[in-house]
């Protein structure tokens, strides 16, 4: 055998031991991914195209890989009625048609390579998607197709894949394909409507815990670097990575916001259709809760380490939890927006240990209403909404959490009723209602006309709503826990005093018994 000739069979042995080596990785993490595949018949595959010539081999081995995929993936129930099935089908033929026109019987590698990560994307598995793509080299190519499909599910799927993609960049380093997929993630979820949040829930709460990881992980991202040939300054691509997710938590809290209103209207309901949104809704709402919690403990052990290296000769005692909320609170009333919406959600985050404080400052300006005022009230009010439940409160939180209804501006009142109703502690519930009920109906007493029938036939409303505030009055001062109500009789004597003297309410001489 000549030179030329040796050197000929080497490389052509070299190429069918590189075809057939790319040939075995997919069939692996197909194999990883596809639990119906026939690994048996794929590995006969393997063994059978040694007997073919060099052309015939290499367009029998595309023609094989695909007839894996066409007679043993795509029958498959699960993917037979999925409704990118035809997709699926036309990705796979179009592996046979290179190898049919291809004077070589080669069909393109990368075709081969990203076919499966488009069966993947196709068929809802970011697990395997995500495992596929080890090196990262074909994201841009299957981010490309999420982006031009008209299907929201699938870019759902390539946001979680990404979100675990970035987390493995991360810890390699790997600035460039943090900064790549942080981008692509911001895309593909720009492209699913905010009033389809039931689609894009759990992408929401994969980018929440993307973005907690990074929080959590500052030094991974501080060490990070780019690649050499980018341009780009890494310090600068650090900085445009945080901010890409600097409002995740927000929208995590705002979807779960609208879930659990959507949730509401639909419990109730006996129609099969709205049962099984009902429940789809609600893993939505439990995979967006269990983003918030985890972005919960990130912003508690950020707030202490923060502490620490900030205040290292704080005196003994001092709660390092409290002493960032307190740092936080005054950016409610920002005249910059976007570090008010920071300061309402990362207050939210702080849960039952910011409900203290966040009162504590609505008691403050209490009868104040400056724009700093009117600012801090309503971001005490979207805080509150957005603290995972249970939220206790006591009889002084409690009263101060219902002042904020008798706010001038809809909003705060709106995010006070929306915290007011999805309350799941007993207690707390105990508590607001005893609040609203002595602050309501005391102040109808003062404030309704006479002209308002009462439900007592000729007792004008003022007359009976005074009545009834004064039954409060007594039942609370004989009570046995009458220290427990001590704002709340100094809201009614209050609220008495003023309404008793009113022209337009007549005396009330006499109380019966407790309603």
């Amino acid at each position: 055998m000549t030179n030329g000739s040796s050197s000929g069979a080497f490389g052509w042995l070299g190429n069918v031991n590189n075809l057939l080596t790319t040939f075995g990785a997919i069939v692996a993490a197909i194999a990883a991914t596809f639990s119906a595949i026939n690994k048996a018949a794929i590995e006969r595959v393997d063994s059978k195209v040694k007997d073919l010539t060099f052309r015939e081999q290499k367009e029998k081995l595309s023609a094989t890989f695909a007839d894996v995929f066409l007679k043993t993936v795509l029958p498959d129930p699960q993917i037979k009625e999925n409704p990118k099935h035809v997709q699926a089908l036309l990705s796979i033929l179009n592996i046979i048609a290179q190898a049919s026109a291809s004077g070589t019987g080669d069909s393109d590698a990368k075709a081969r390579a990203i076919m499966p990560m488009h069966l993947a994307l196709l068929m809802g598995q970011p697990g395997g998607l995500a495992a596929m793509d080890v090196d990262y080299r074909y994201v841009d190519d299957w981010v490309a197709l999420a982006l031009a499909d008209d299907s929201h599910t699938i870019r759902v799927t390539a946001i979680q894949a990404l979100t675990g993609i970035c987390q493995k960049a991360l810890r390699a380093g790997r600035l460039d394909v943090v900064s790549k997929g942080v981008e692509a993630v911001n895309e593909l979820l720009a492209l699913i409507p905010e009033d389809q949040a039931t689609v894009r829930a759990p992408a929401v709460a994969a980018r929440s815990q993307l973005a907690s990881f990074i929080t959590k992980q500052h030094q991974l991202l501080d060490a990070a670097q780019l690649p050499d040939g980018d341009r780009r300054t890494a310090e600068n691509v650090k900085s445009e990575v945080r901010a890409a997710l600097g409002e995740a938590q927000a929208v995590a809290q705002a979807t779960k916001s609208t879930l659990q209103a959507t949730y509401a209207k639909l419990e109730d309901s006996t129609k099969p259709a709205d049962v099984k949104q009902a429940a789809t809704v609600k893993s939505n709402i439990a995979q967006i809760d269990a983003a918030l919690k985890t972005a919960a403990q990130v912003t508690v052990e950020k707030a202490v380490e923060t502490a620490k290296v900030n205040t290292p000769n704080a005196p003994t005692g001092t709660d390092p939890i409290q002493s960032a909320i307190s740092r936080i609170i005054p950016d409610l009333a920002s005249e910059n927006a976007d570090k008010r919406h920071k300061a309402r959600s990362d207050l939210a985050l702080f849960g039952q240990s910011a409900v203290k404080l966040l009162l504590q400052e609505v008691e403050k300006r209490a009868q104040k209403n400056s724009e700093p005022d009117y600012r801090t009230r309503l971001g005490v009010a979207l805080a509150l909404q957005s603290m995972r439940q249970p939220v206790v409160l006591d009889t002084w939180d409690a009263y101060w959490v219902v002042s904020l209804i008798r706010s001038n501006d809809d909003n705060t009142r709106d995010a006070t009723a929306e915290f007011l109703m999805n309350l799941e502690s007993d207690a707390s519930v105990r508590n607001c209602f005893d609040a609203l009920e002595a602050t309501i109906v005391g102040s109808w007493a003062r404030n309704i006309t006479p002209d308002t029938d009462s439900r007592d036939p000729g007792k004008p409303f003022p007359a009976f709503a005074l009545e009834i505030a004064k039954r409060w009055q007594q039942i609370l001062r004989q009570s046995k826990a009458k220290a427990d109500w001590t704002e709340t009789l100094r809201t009614l004597d209050s609220l008495i005093e003023r309404a008793s003297k009113s022209p337009s309410v007549p005396t009330v001489k006499a109380l019966v018994s407790p309603p």
